[in-house]
């Protein structure tokens, strides 16, 4: 929108210069002028359009907000699934690892709830719970106990 602008403030200002000389015909004074017209109701539009409430949607906070918060989202879906395949690539590699089966049964609990499987997730933190070290079994039975 700037570059028609931009674009038009320079015919215009062109078309004026060349009205005002005395060897056009009458003809092409005409179709200046019908430019320079053009030119003020570009100028006319963009001022209704660069300033109205028709675009304030696109640039409030609350979009922007949104658009912030769903990029992170993305960000964080992102390093979910890659760290998903690491530990299910630890347990390829050695099935009794359990430090990387617990750490992937919680993982599985919470894509389950954002999937609003509560069942699952139950499932797989009770899992964990009894895979989990001693000193990280609090946390899962508080997990457990805020699913119900």
């Amino acid at each position: 929108m700037q570059l028609i602008f931009w674009a038009t403030t320079v015919l215009l200002i062109f078309f004026a210069m060349t009205f005002f000389v005395p060897w056009l015909s009458s003809q092409k004074k005409i179709a200046l002028l019908i430019a320079c017209l053009f030119s003020g109701t570009v100028y006319a539009l963009y001022g209704y359009w660069g300033s109205s409430s028709l675009l304030e949607q696109y640039y409030s906070k609350e979009a922007v907000e949104a658009s912030t918060k769903q990029v992170e989202l993305r960000r964080l879906m992102t390093e979910f699934k890659k760290e998903e395949y690491r530990l299910r690539f630890r347990l390829e590699e050695n099935s009794k690892d359990l430090d990387a089966e617990w750490r992937l049964l919680d993982l599985l609990a919470i894509k389950a709830l954002l999937e609003n499987n509560k069942s699952q997730a139950k499932q797989y933190w009770e899992e964990a719970l009894k895979k989990s070290p001693d000193n990280l079994k609090e946390d899962f039975k508080q997990k457990l106990k805020g699913l119900n």
